[in-house]
């Protein structure tokens, strides 16, 4: 394989951890006190958007309101409670995959919604933060997913031209936000009927990286 001159970019909630059932019951925990639950369904629609409008949207759906820094905070304290009691695993093939891009030396990115410190929370738990070399949070940029400002910050970080990175979403507002920001996507178990690079179910299918060459990220 020819070495590559390009980055791959993963968001988190969904793709390296299945975590949008935690993210959810934080969420609920924080709902109980106005009497409001959000169901799996209605959330989905939500995921991958910044917890600033994520919270707005909530406050005019049920009715209530309250300052939007207090909402964070107390999801993140729920949020980091729970993560502390479970046991965490990475998606399937994540930890192959992400060798693989080391030992290519394919610079390796992390753009998610989330709070800046739940993304180090998990990922030190995982063991998974020494593999990326930039990290951009929802808290970090003015306009969240689907804009596609966190992942051209992203490449920004990366050193690398964002038409030449791969981007690994798995919700609707993420898979917006990459083809916005002009980079090559790959849609993680659901494409949401999109106009996607590609589809995996699986990071196994991506780790022996012939990805790049179909997706033209090879240089020449």
């Amino acid at each position: 394989m020819k070495e590559p001159k390009c980055g791959v970019i993963l968001d988190m909630d969904g793709v390296i951890l299945d975590s949008e059932p935690i993210h959810l019951e934080a969420t609920n925990r924080v709902l109980k006190k106005f009497g409001a639950k959000l169901s799996y369904g209605e959330n989905i629609s939500l995921q991958g958007i910044a917890e600033i409008p994520y919270w707005k949207i909530l406050m005019d759906r049920f009715g209530f309101s309250e300052d939007v820094t207090v909402l964070i905070k107390e999801k993140e304290k729920h949020m980091l409670d729970i993560l502390s009691r479970k046991e965490l695993a990475p998606s399937e093939g994540l930890l192959e995959f992400l060798r693989a891009l080391r030992k290519r030396r394919i610079p390796i990115g992390l753009a998610s919604s989330s709070q800046l410190n739940q993304i180090n929370f998990i990922l030190r738990k995982l063991g998974l933060r020494e593999f990326f070399s930039a990290i951009t949070s929802g808290e970090e940029v003015s306009e969240g997913k689907p804009e596609p400002r966190i992942y051209l910050e992203t490449a920004r970080r990366l050193g690398v031209p964002p038409q030449r990175c791969v981007a690994i979403e798995d919700s609707r507002n993420g898979l917006i936000s990459a083809k916005r920001a002009g980079m090559k996507v790959i849609a993680y178990k659901n494409d949401f009927g999109l106009d996607v690079d590609m589809k995996i179910n699986s990071f196994l299918e991506l780790k022996d990286l012939r990805f790049l060459e179909e997706l033209g990220l090879l240089e020449d």
